[in-house]
């Protein structure tokens, strides 16, 4: 793939958008267009990236940067299980995605990358591994973050029917070594806290410079007009737990804490003004989850680190408080 097309980048200061334009730069593409909603440039100018301040839900602000882009890469998106988030995550990541798709068709992009989630491949049935042909089921009111992002990939679809070439990928829990994401924060305040008492769910987990090397493989390579899973491995919440606090120096000796009793910790964490999580994160966390990534690594040499490396990589980056 010549370096010198233009890409646009979506989500480029988020957990995997840092990493994908980390690993753009260190690729040598030299005409990068990250969009930013507030402009938000990080310090120091890199070579070949030019910001735009605009937001993927307001078309009239997208103009300069979907200008003459040959690949679109969209890692933007919003991560909310609040009931009262969900208009905000139509807006985001379903006439986000649109947006985007629509001017993607008009300005002739050659390659739509979208970064979807393993949410969309709905809940597992009788203890089966999870893979891309899985889909949640629309209209579960219970999960409208994974319907949000299901309905943005129906757009992408939908570009692809109109001619548009596209690539999805799937990533499951994404860990960041450099302590940045939602999902991240939450488990690394968990062992900071000193809690020892876990959820007894599983998930799968995959390395956010994973997710970054498998986009950048899919630049190179081109559409591919099908979903990829992204995931490293499946595991406990309490074995990825106990591995972060050997690994940041804290008690590591837990014990399984039972559904209701995490929902009545959180309901008052919650009344005391101390933050906590929606209800349906609460049951998510003790739902029993596995993934197959045979496509990713079969079908396209995709590999994934090892989780204690990037265990590791977070604890040596990240402090506690």
């Amino acid at each position: 793939m010549s370096r010198s097309l233009r890409i646009g980048l979506t989500g480029a200061t988020g957990q995997i958008g840092a990493h994908i334009l980390e690993a753009l730069v260190e690729a040598g593409h030299e005409d990068i267009h990250c969009l930013s909603r507030h402009m938000q440039e990080p310090v120091g100018r890199t070579a070949g990236v030019t910001w735009y301040q605009g937001d993927i839900t307001d078309l009239f602000t997208l103009d300069a940067f979907m200008d003459s882009v040959d690949i679109v890469i969209h890692a933007a998106g919003l991560v909310s299980y609040r009931n009262r988030d969900h208009r905000a995550l139509g807006r985001t990541n379903v006439q986000g995605t649109a947006n985007l798709i629509n001017l993607s068709l008009d300005g002739g992009v050659r390659h739509f990358i979208h970064i979807s989630s393993s949410a969309v491949l709905g809940q597992p049935i009788g203890g089966i591994l999870l893979d891309e042909s899985a889909s949640v089921q629309p209209g579960d009111a219970h999960r409208i973050y994974a319907n949000s992002k299901y309905e943005g990939e129906l757009e992408v679809w939908r570009g692809m029917e109109e001619g548009l070439g596209i690539s999805i990928v799937l990533p499951t829990i994404v860990l960041d070594p450099l302590g940045k994401g939602r999902s991240t924060r939450v488990l690394i305040d968990a062992v900071c806290s000193g809690n020892r008492r876990y959820p007894g769910g599983s998930h799968g987990f995959v390395d956010a410079r994973d997710v970054a090397q498998a986009v950048m493989m899919l630049v190179d390579r081109g559409p591919v007009r099908e979903r990829i899973l992204l995931n490293g491995e499946n595991t406990s919440y309490q074995q990825i737990l106990d591995q972060m606090a050997v690994a940041m120096g804290r008690d590591s000796r837990s014990t399984v804490l039972s559904e209701q009793s995490a929902l009545w910790m959180n309901r008052i964490r919650r009344w005391l003004g101390r933050g906590g999580l929606s209800e349906t994160e609460v049951r998510m966390a003790y739902e029993q989850r596995a993934y197959n990534a045979d496509r990713a690594e079969k079908s396209y040499g995709i590999s994934f680190r090892p989780l204690e490396e990037t265990i590791r990589d977070m604890a040596h980056n990240c402090t506690c408080f």
